[in-house]
């Protein structure tokens, strides 16, 4: 049974391999990236925490290191929660659901003080 005209079927494996070899090189920069990030988020949470902690108040260096963990494994989700929360905010202003600020509130009336100065 033959091919339909125009149509060349090719018995090449090759283009798996060198596909699965692209694949391979996409997985390894996401791991690099991720614990790239996941370093910087560490040692950002552990300056933080040295630097804003309470003197008064005894954190461990284990506790430190945790939290430090923690937050190098979650830093991707916290990047997507505010990725999402910058595009949702404009979305939400131009549908006039959002909250409105005391500029764009509406003139007060005769029942409420204004203090002018």
């Amino acid at each position: 049974m033959g091919h339909p005209p125009g149509l060349t079927v090719s018995n090449n494996t090759q283009a798996f391999g060198k596909r699965g070899s692209h694949d391979q090189k996409g997985v390894t920069h996401m791991l690099t990236v991720f614990w790239c990030g996941a370093l910087i988020t560490a040692v950002a949470a552990i300056g933080a925490s040295i630097r804003l902690s309470d003197p008064e108040t005894a954190v461990t260096p284990l506790t430190r290191v945790a939290v430090a963990v923690l937050a190098g494994a979650l830093w991707p989700v916290i990047a997507v929660g505010a990725l999402l929360l910058i595009a949702l905010v404009p979305f939400v202003e131009s549908l006039g659901t959002a909250p409105k600020t005391k500029t764009e509130a509406s003139p007060p009336t005769g029942g409420e003080l204004v203090l002018a100065g």
